[in-house]
């Protein structure tokens, strides 16, 4: 129990990662083992559970706590770079998922070995796995961490293992049906909580938000 929450706050942290966690095991069970399954869920997922991982796997923690940071100190102009992504977004849906869906490959850097050649292949899997996990994990786990550490009072170092170790167990064991059906739970958390988020008590001083009793942000 985290003695600076109440009861149900702590009963509805431990139940979101109770229910993560069930979603992540259950949507594992009864699955073949094939290649197909375990890194494109069967291909039979729906448009909707498509649409709404995609939602989940962008807006995440790194959104609602720092591009709500960037938008609390530069305005509008933090919310240029996700607009003009909505175009991209929608130019790789209708012109580059065709060609990759009628290669009938599992990645992409499979598609780039079929196109261009192994040495590019390989190639682009180290440049895309170091970005990823310095650029897109490192971020994804030093915003989880620090929410998770002014909640649970813990450290950065343990906050940020427990992510890993509670995400990566249903994705190493469910593969890509599990990661989707997680996520389309956690997107309707995400919109639920934005929608009733209001951050009170809060005021700006030179481009910061000063909560009472806590520090900067």
């Amino acid at each position: 129990m985290i003695e600076s929450l109440s009861l149900y706050d702590n009963l509805i942290i431990l139940g979101y990662f109770l229910i993560v966690l069930v979603i992540g095991i259950l949507a594992s069970v009864g699955q073949d083992r094939s290649e197909e399954q375990y890194f494109l869920a069967g291909r039979n997922m729906g448009w909707i559970a498509i649409g709404t991982s995609l939602f989940a796997t962008n807006i995440s923690s790194e959104h609602l706590i720092g591009l709500a940071g960037v938008g609390s100190i530069h305005g509008l102009r933090g919310g240029h770079f996700e607009w003009f992504a909505v175009i991209l977004l929608i130019l790789l849906g209708w012109f580059v998922a065709p060609v990759l869906i009628n290669s009938r490959v599992f990645t992409v850097p499979e598609f780039i070995g079929k196109r261009f050649g192994q040495k590019c292949r390989m190639y682009f899997t180290t440049v895309s796995v170091a970005a990823y996990i310095f650029l897109k994990i490192g971020v994804t786990l030093m915003a989880g961490g620090y929410i998770l550490t002014r909640v649970l009072g813990l450290d950065m170092f343990t906050t940020s293992i427990l992510i890993v170790f509670l995400t990566g167990f249903y994705t190493v064991i469910g593969g890509l049906s599990s990661v989707m059906r997680t996520q389309i739970f956690q997107a309707v958390v995400l919109i639920l909580g934005a929608l009733v988020f209001r951050p009170g008590g809060g005021q700006q001083i030179a481009g910061r938000i000063i909560f009472p009793g806590h520090n900067d942000v």
